[in-house]
């Protein structure tokens, strides 16, 4: 009985954190209406420290030790910095409790010792860590905390003599949290929001020749979840140049760059002159692509146009009105497959994976992933037998979110717009068409744009 309670007091703790987050989200909004140049939020995530903003949010800063030890009690009071207390409580366990900016870090020992930042432990050159195989044989303690030098952070004796230092911007960043800290503004959307918003378009001429045309290209692909490039030659060789400006092409059973009409050449519905409805892709592939690219390089006839379904304002809806199915489709694995015989344009395939349809972070339960593909989803033998009606009860909540009109945003492609479609966030589909269409567009690897969208300072 108590854990049953403790799971539910847990989970009602995070609906409201999740609450808390919008706030969040929506005071970073604000701040960043003031900053002309639009820069955004320093990368150390202090909340608002953008150079050009009129808006300044001083942090304070709480810093106690509990010992089983030793105690004693410090106080220092910064005008314009941080503001530091440490002080020390008896505990079985030894802990670091850090309270700035909102944020209340329990943080033990363990932990400490293990992420050491000094020489001796970790690598600054490759920035790799050293690793310590007997970190938990020594039975390391803390022997007392003071404050740095420059008061940004805390040094840490230990009871082996050796000394580490913290900064508190590098614990904000790295310890676990209970909020997310997105540097560019996250922003959900349903069919009215995207359309009272300029569409997300940068000209070809500024990604492709200006790092900040690129930048925003990516900035749109991090805040919309999807970007358009405008201007391009309608050519496989030119959208392959667009692209391979954030990152390498990703190669699949489909190839690398790929032209494709309806001529069912694939085993695949997209080789066909059918509608589509919204789905995410290669959700048969144990890490589906991270961004989908299409360019229309050819339409002599009628429809074929594209939807575009946001799809963690969809699971955000499910989250509010049905928790209970939210949880289930976020703990259910559900198995995806794509088959194709074999012939003499392809080797055959039968791909098959395992995954949630919701995936959210495990401390801040930020978003992470939709995988939703009704076409491709396999017998269903991963739940039991009691269980199947509430599965296909929430998968059901959830399909009906997603194809709300409401929700499903339109638009008519034309020769020259290249589509980039984060894949892990928001679906795609087409309407039903004739005459001939020629499509052409590939795949990018989630991992390497991530990371450019964090090298860049947007994620």
């Amino acid at each position: 009985m108590f854990c049953n309670k403790s799971v539910h007091l847990h989970k009602t703790l995070h609906h409201g954190q999740r609450w808390l987050a919008k706030v969040y989200q929506q005071t970073q909004a604000y701040a960043t209406m003031f900053d002309k140049q639009r820069l955004l939020c320093g990368s150390s995530n202090q909340f608002l420290t953008c150079s050009t903003t009129t808006v300044q949010i001083l942090t304070s800063v709480h810093v106690s030790i509990a010992s089983s030890r030793k105690s004693y009690h410090t106080t220092c009071n910064l005008s314009s910095e941080p503001l530091l207390k440490l002080e020390s409580s008896l505990q079985n366990e030894q802990t670091l409790t850090i309270s700035a900016c909102g944020q209340n870090m329990v943080i033990p020992a363990v932990w400490l010792r293990d992420h050491c930042r000094s020489p001796k432990y970790y690598n600054h050159d490759t920035q790799q860590k050293n690793a310590d195989l007997n970190l938990l044989d020594r039975n390391l303690t803390i022997d007392s905390v003071d404050m740095t030098g420059n008061k940004s952070g805390v040094m840490v004796s230990w009871s082996d003599g050796h000394r580490s230092e913290y900064s508190v911007d590098w614990l904000l960043s790295n310890y676990y949290t209970e909020k997310p800290k997105p540097s560019t503004i996250r922003m959900l959307w349903d069919k009215a929001i995207i359309e009272s918003h300029p569409l997300p378009v940068v000209s070809h001429y500024d990604h492709m020749t200006l790092e900040a045309g690129l930048a925003r290209t990516v900035e749109n692909l991090c805040k919309f979840g999807f970007a358009i490039v405008d201007g391009a030659e309608a050519t496989e060789a030119a959208t392959q140049e667009v692209v391979e400006r954030i990152t390498f092409v990703q190669e699949t059973l489909f190839g690398k760059m790929w032209t494709f009409t309806s001529d069912a050449e694939r085993s695949d519905t997209a080789y066909s002159t059918q509608a589509l409805g919204p789905h995410t892709d290669l959700t048969y592939m144990s890490t589906p692509a991270g961004i989908q690219v299409f360019h229309c390089l050819k339409h002599t006839g009628k429809g074929g146009e594209t939807l575009l379904v946001d799809g963690f304002h969809c699971m955000e809806m499910l989250h509010e009105l049905y928790p209970e199915e939210f949880d289930l489709l976020s703990e259910t694995e559900v198995p995806h497959e794509y088959k194709e015989k074999m012939s003499s344009t392809s080797p055959g395939y039968h791909m098959y994976s395992l995954g949630t349809v919701v995936r959210t972070h495990p401390s801040t339960e930020e978003f992470i992933q939709l995988r939703f593909n009704p076409y491709d989803r396999a017998p269903l033998n991963t739940v039991d037998a009691t269980d199947i009606p509430a599965f296909y009860r929430a998968y059901d909540r959830l399909l009906r979110i997603i194809s709300d009109p409401k929700g499903q945003f339109w638009i008519k492609l034309s020769p020259g717009q290249v589509l980039l479609i984060d894949n892990w966030r928001v679906m795609h589909g087409r309407a039903a068409f004739d005459g001939t269409r020629m499509m052409c567009g590939c795949y990018l690897p989630r991992d390497e744009w991530v990371s450019k969208a964090r090298t860049m300072g947007v994620w």
